[in-house]
């Protein structure tokens, strides 16, 4: 699914590697990270293995924090604009309403779409996600 979000917002990026696990989640996030970093043995050898630089789980959530590790922000109202003024997700929050890969929840919960914000996809407006993801690709390329 990240890749698809990277085709789909023309980032230029594809990630190499992933795996799944046979994991069934608590209900509790902080349980979860807990055993992920504590009991996990099986995703640790495989990020030592393959030289991973970011693990997480889905629902886009591995796109959204190598986000971060690029520099994306969450949405515009971060009192954080570096170091791209422009590099946030994106809500629109209508009847029905929607969210880009790095955007918090609407007030009233909406979908998280698979697309980074980017004002040049028809469906957006504003912040452009993909701007950063573009110029930073050859920092994170290089990661471990």
């Amino acid at each position: 699914e990240s890749n698809q979000g990277y085709v789909n917002s023309n980032v230029g990026i594809e990630l190499a590697r992933y795996e799944t696990t046979n994991y069934t989640e608590s209900g509790s996030f902080d349980t979860d990270l807990a055993r992920f970093r504590g009991t996990s043995d099986s995703i640790h050898t495989s990020r030592n293995t393959y030289t991973a630089a970011d693990c997480a789980t889905g629902y886009y959530s591995f796109a959204h924090e190598i986000g971060h590790l690029q520099s994306a922000r969450d949405i515009a109202t971060d009192s954080s604009t570096s170091p791209y003024a422009y590099g946030h997700g994106y809500r629109y929050e209508p009847a029905t309403g929607w969210r880009t890969i790095m955007a918090y929840n609407c007030t009233r919960s909406c979908p998280r779409l698979n697309y980074w914000s980017n004002p040049n996809i028809s469906y957006d407006i504003g912040p452009d996600n993909q701007r950063v993801l573009v110029n930073t690709k050859a920092t994170i390329a290089a990661f471990r």
